[in-house]
């Protein structure tokens, strides 16, 4: 960003070799930011593009997008209602991102782990979809050839650091079953907490060399730090500095080392088609249907959702997931040759 004001955050390119600097994507108004490379030299990334807001902040959402290697070919992935950020590759070429949405959930314990193709395809919970515990999941990085990522658990209303995890879907997907506390190892019990894991050590954006060993941006302070610094750190939490500054904080620790690019999937979408495929594996899975008789389900109610633009009013109300806002209607249209209003429900 080279204005405060006057420019907006975009995708930029160094080469290692020459220092030289190129920018790939554009646009006044909206944002690029936390790019990652694909096997076939697209790039994934977060963007405001989608231009809709965040129904009780107030702010920018952000979704997944694609583009080629020269910013060209820009594709919206996802249709998201609140922000679905740092996207990474896993080992098997799936795409893992933190996915925050309101919708079927209540205010507080919304950000768990999504998974996808590279493509947008395949959709669905990686860890945590249906958990109070942890509050949010963010940072997540593949550790190559184990089948787990590395993590950090932290709060709903705070910043985005907190506890160090691994998350091991094989023990199971919800609340602390397929969590282990890490640097150093205990026991972790699945706690309903808004500002999770801002007591003591903070973490951010781990990237493992291997199962025991990790970079990490990380800071002593607790609370609301203002500096990190960048350390090698073990499963123990033995750890030696290697990068600080003492005006600003370091962060996004990435090795500048040959790597084997994950496997490459090859995109199933066909964008001559106007509408897609969706794909239910059990209706009466989970709670909301416990005890029903699954043969007396003959019918889905698909319900689509509208997904506002800009904040106008709200009331609201409380309960155990914390609070919830009745938002204004997102439109009324023109009155029918009836005299009636046609009126969009609210998505909050």
């Amino acid at each position: 960003k080279k204005s405060d004001r006057l420019d907006d955050y975009h995708l930029h390119e160094l080469d290692l070799d020459t220092r030289v600097i190129r920018q790939l994507t554009f646009g006044q108004g909206v944002a690029d930011f936390e790019p990652c490379y694909l096997p076939g030299g697209d790039i994934l990334f977060s963007s405001s593009r989608c231009v809709q807001t965040v129904d009780c902040w107030w702010t920018e959402v952000s979704n997944l997008y694609t583009c080629g290697p020269n910013g060209e070919y820009l594709r919206r992935l996802g249709f998201d209602q609140v922000h679905t950020t740092t996207p990474a590759l896993l080992d098997d070429g799936r795409v893992i991102y933190t996915r925050w949405d309101y919708n079927d959930r209540g205010q507080v314990f919304p950000q768990g782990l999504f998974q996808m193709n590279p493509d947008g395809t395949g959709q669905t919970e990686f860890y945590g979809n249906n958990s109070w515990f942890p509050t949010t999941l963010s940072h997540a990085r593949d550790i190559p050839g184990t089948g787990k990522v590395v993590a950090v658990a932290h709060g709903h209303h705070t910043w985005q650091a907190g506890e160090l995890v691994l998350v091991d879907v094989s023990r199971g997907r919800q609340e602390a079953s397929g969590i282990q506390l890490i640097a150093p190892v205990r026991p972790v019990a699945p706690v309903r907490v808004d500002a999770y894991g801002q007591s003591g050590d903070l973490f951010q954006y781990p990237f493992p060399l291997n199962e025991r060993e990790f970079l990490v941006a990380y800071s002593p302070l607790g609370g609301r730090p203002t500096r990190f610094s960048i350390y090698y750190m073990d499963l123990d939490g033995n750890r030696e500095l290697l990068v600080s500054d003492p005006a600003i904080s370091c962060q996004h620790p990435v090795p500048v080392v040959p790597r084997r690019p994950p496997q490459a999937r090859p995109s199933t979408v066909d964008y001559a088609r106007e509408t897609a495929q969706y794909y239910m594996q059990d209706v009466c899975a989970g709670p909301g249907l416990s005890g029903v008789d699954r043969a007396s389900i003959d019918r889905l109610r698909v319900v689509a959702l509208e997904f506002r633009a800009a904040g106008v009013g709200q009331n609201g109300s409380r309960g155990p997931a914390g609070g919830a806002m009745a938002l204004s209607l997102i439109h009324i249209s023109e009155p029918t040759r009836l005299g009636m209003l046609s009126r969009m429900p609210s998505s909050a």
